[in-house]
């Protein structure tokens, strides 16, 4: 059996056949790897780092391995011969997540769009509906089409090389290669600094709007409770001390002359029904005690809650009612589109049957990225060269084989992921999922062709994939356009998203064949 190193090669098609499958399953298997040890230390780590920087980098990783052997070895002539490879593997992997990751999820997460605005309802799947193609369908988060935007405009570098072969120059390749490796390297810095840092922007503008509707509802119960006691401001405008003297007795259940954090949840929980988002309590405590509580004592006393009420009184009162109320829908909007629903965090703590500690996690993601990591470095070149093998047997282009068959192995495992996230048929999983397909293909259009960029300036290869590109370009910003046009999408989106794969493929064969482009 012929060799390359310790693993066999073949130059037959049943040989390259075999060897495209094992190598396949075992980068499947690799990528899957990854993917697990990568969320094993979102337990522990920063999930904005870990989440914004180091899963999109460790999901992108097999393609940019496979990119990257695909230039790197062999001679120039050897290297442009098999660039190709490279590539079918970057658009095969763009192609697949926008049409058959995004389609699938679609279907695996619809629900009846009977909600407010024809909007999805979680979980809700009517069986004489089950199938219809208007009456169910997803609804996203705003923060979503962000991630399509974003999606869109992280296409930019491929328009650098294709510059040179409108003018007929491909020769002008290498130099416009670096040019356009420059911006994918600032692409990617940029978006891996938005991913990071923007949960905690987000984090922020959560805290912010339950202040402003905690101090709202508060505002709204104490001024009913002091109309009892001459309302809570004098005619003057002042706050009325004595009111909120009387108000702070009837709060004080035990006459302690303090409110214990107990009253103060009680209080709270009085003030739920009045609200159009479901209160997070134990955080609207912390930030009563937070304003109220000025000594730290874990408890607020008269003067506390006076000098604290004064305070949220006077600042709503700088407002017109027109401010005010349109403040307080966008904060109740921004509260309801950020909650968690409780089923959902308990039932995925249910599916933790094992808890580690924090020394058991890093091990065991240490292990898991090692081994996958590893399987990735040994088998992409010999996956390369079973793919270039294939195609010269089998007298199909590199380019289509590797469009179809590798990303198949290296995005396999986030494909599944992406349909078992969606089943779940809640809007936060279903935005989390788009918007992990939309980050995977900006994460192809940033590292991965950064790579294959800077090999192509790195080797003087020439850039000659008019027809290959203009599909990647075509399919990105078709389905930027969807994904950032509506936050609502019904089933019938579906058959058409799934159909651009196989028309891509067609596509690029008449590109090449009818048009004469390469």
């Amino acid at each position: 059996v012929p060799q390359r190193g310790f693993l066999p090669c073949s130059s037959s098609l049943g040989g390259n056949v075999f060897l495209m499958a094992a190598f396949g399953f075992l980068l499947f298997t690799a990528a899957g790897l990854i993917s697990e040890g990568s969320e094993l230390l979102l337990e522990v780590l920063d999930p904005g780092i870990v989440g914004g920087l180091l899963l999109p980098v460790l999901g992108a990783f097999a393609d940019c391995m496979i990119v990257l052997v695909s230039a790197i070895g062999g001679t120039v002539e050897q290297a442009q011969e098999e660039v190709a490879v490279g590539l079918g593997v970057l658009a095969g992997s763009t192609v697949m997540l926008l049409t058959i990751a995004w389609g699938g999820s679609l279907y695996a997460g619809r629900c009846d769009l009977t909600g407010p605005g024809g909007t999805a309802v979680n979980r809700k799947l009517s069986p004489e509906n089950k199938f219809s193609l208007t009456e169910t369908g997803v609804t996203t988060d705003s923060e979503t089409k962000t991630g399509a935007i974003i999606m869109g405009i992280s296409c930019l570098p491929y328009l650098f090389v294709q510059i040179p072969l409108i003018d007929g120059h491909p020769a002008e390749g290498p130099e416009a290669a670096f040019a356009g490796a420059v911006c994918c390297a600032v692409g990617f810095v940029a978006y891996s600094a938005y991913q990071i840092f923007f949960p905690t922007l987000q984090k922020k503008k959560i805290e912010d709007a339950q202040y402003k509707v905690a101090r709202s509802a508060a505002v709204r119960k104490v001024e009913k409770a002091a109309l009892s006691f001459g309302g809570s401001l004098n005619g003057d405008g002042s706050v009325n001390t004595v009111g909120l003297k009387r108000v702070f007795e009837t709060f004080d259940l035990d006459g302690s002359g303090k409110l214990s954090t107990t009253e103060v949840e009680a209080l709270l929980v009085g003030m739920a029904a009045e609200r159009a988002a479901s209160p997070n309590t134990k955080q609207e405590l912390a930030l009563w005690m937070k304003d109220f509580d000025k000594d730290s004592s874990g408890s607020i006393d008269l003067n506390e809650f006076t000098a604290g009420m004064a305070k949220w009184i006077s600042g709503i009162k700088k407002q017109s009612v027109g401010e005010l109320a349109k403040e307080l829908k966008s904060a109740e909007v921004l509260l309801m589109s950020a909650e968690v629903d409780v089923e959902e965090i308990e039932g995925d703590e249910e599916e933790e049957a094992i808890q580690l500690t924090a020394s058991e996690i890093y091990k065991k993601a240490g292990l898991t990225l090692l081994a996958g990591t590893a399987l990735v470095a040994a088998f992409a070149d010999p996956m390369v060269d079973a793919v270039g093998n294939f195609g010269k047997a089998s007298g199909i282009p590199a380019f289509f084989v590797a469009f179809v068959v590798t990303p198949f192995a290296s995005n396999a495992s986030e494909v599944v992921s992406s349909f078992i996230f969606a089943s779940k048929k809640r809007k936060r999983t279903i935005s989390l999922t788009y918007s992990q397909i939309y980050g995977a293909i900006t994460m192809n259009n940033t590292l991965c062709l950064g790579i294959f960029l800077s090999l192509v300036y790195a080797r003087g290869l020439t850039w000659d994939f008019s027809a290959e590109v203009t599909a990647i370009i075509a399919t990105v910003l078709g389905m930027t356009v969807v994904g950032a046009s509506r936050t609502t999408f019904p089933l019938s989106y579906a058959p058409p998203v799934l159909a651009i794969y196989p028309a891509v493929i067609v596509a690029i064969l008449g590109m090449e064949n009818i048009l004469g482009w390469h």
